[in-house]
């Protein structure tokens, strides 16, 4: 992940990009990996996203929009990539490669939508993703997005301080559990990974995924785990753990109802959920070190997510639950 303060983007390259992809910037969307921009073009108004090149190269950003295009062919809701000028959809502009989608309609939820309704409408959503993506191909080799082992995500090694022996030592385990893991296609394919309610919009029953800059190749339970995990941290909730497991036990069974409504379970997803759980709160953790900013950090992230969470993961203390199977 790439801390933006390091991309030198300039108002001059600003207009540059505006003249480039034949633009007008309307609003900042205040990207984190990415400078994201709402703009005008033709009487449209559409998504420009600027990634640095130290972050991902033209490639991996052709296999992101390649794999989006097919969801949405294939009848998932996201954000339908559009070319950046004339037949080019990755446009290298300096330091930085222009790419560009339609906007996703509605509004990011409030604590007025967390109903069942809701609730199993979300898991039908991820569940037609999790469908569409079944039988995708990249057209070529190099837009091949990676393996989860290769997402910078989890580089932990990289990212958490050598002092903290007592954390690598369980980021070790969970490393090494995965690895033993099936990736059957029943189990296992491209994958959103951050499909948290941040990177949808709501418009109606129409939830439209966006910002799949982290996909890669992963377990279809990690995708469930993470939604599950942003479930019981949104900001209407009680950060208190026993409230937070409460809201686990109501949560899960609405939203895999919506799953298997349009996908079957993989088999074993209730039995993984705590190595996946705890394989995305590790991330976090690893994470907070990369982005030790206060754009990052704050109250809410700090005196929640973060207070105690060493001595949680070093105790190996399960986050939520130790067994989901008796939910569903």
């Amino acid at each position: 992940m790439l801390p933006l303060a390091v991309t030198d983007f300039t108002p001059e390259f600003k207009q540059e990009m505006q003249i480039a992809a034949g633009v007008e910037v309307l609003a900042d969307l205040n990207g984190f990996e990415a400078h994201v921009f709402r703009v005008r073009r033709d009487n449209r108004t559409l998504i420009l996203r600027a990634t640095h090149q130290i972050h991902r190269s033209s490639a991996q950003l052709a296999g992101e929009l390649e794999w989006m295009t097919w969801l949405a062919d294939q009848g998932a809701s996201v954000c339908r990539p559009v070319a950046v000028r004339d037949e080019s959809y990755c446009l290298e502009l300096g330091p930085f490669i222009l790419t560009m989608m339609e906007e996703a309609g509605g509004r990011l939820i409030s604590a007025s939508d967390w109903t069942p309704e809701f609730i199993q409408n979300w898991g039908k959503h991820l569940g037609m993703l999790h469908r569409s993506t079944r039988g995708y191909t990249p057209s070529r080799p190099v837009f091949k997005r990676p393996e989860w082992y290769e997402d910078n995500n989890l580089q932990f090694e990289q990212l958490i301080p050598e002092n903290q022996s007592d954390v690598r030592a369980v980021c070790e385990e969970v490393l090494n559990t995965l690895k033993r893991m099936p990736t059957t296609e029943t189990h296992y394919g491209l994958v959103h990974c951050d499909p948290h309610p941040g990177n949808f919009f709501l418009d109606g029953d129409i939830i439209t995924y966006f910002d799949f800059d982290d996909c890669c190749y992963q377990w279809f339970a990690y995708d469930v785990a993470t939604a599950l995990f942003s479930a019981v941290g949104q900001p209407w909730m009680s950060k208190a753990d026993d409230a937070q497991q409460a809201e686990a036990r109501r949560f899960l069974p609405f939203f895999l109802k919506g799953y298997e409504s349009v996908s079957p379970l993989p088999s074993g997803l209730l039995e993984s959920l705590p190595l996946f759980l705890k394989l995305r709160e590790l991330t976090l953790y690893a994470l907070s070190f990369a982005h030790a900013t206060e754009s990052f950090h704050g109250n809410s992230f700090d005196n929640g997510f973060m207070k105690g969470r060493r001595e949680k993961i070093s105790r190996r203390v399960p986050f939520l639950l130790e067994n989901f199977t008796h939910l569903y």
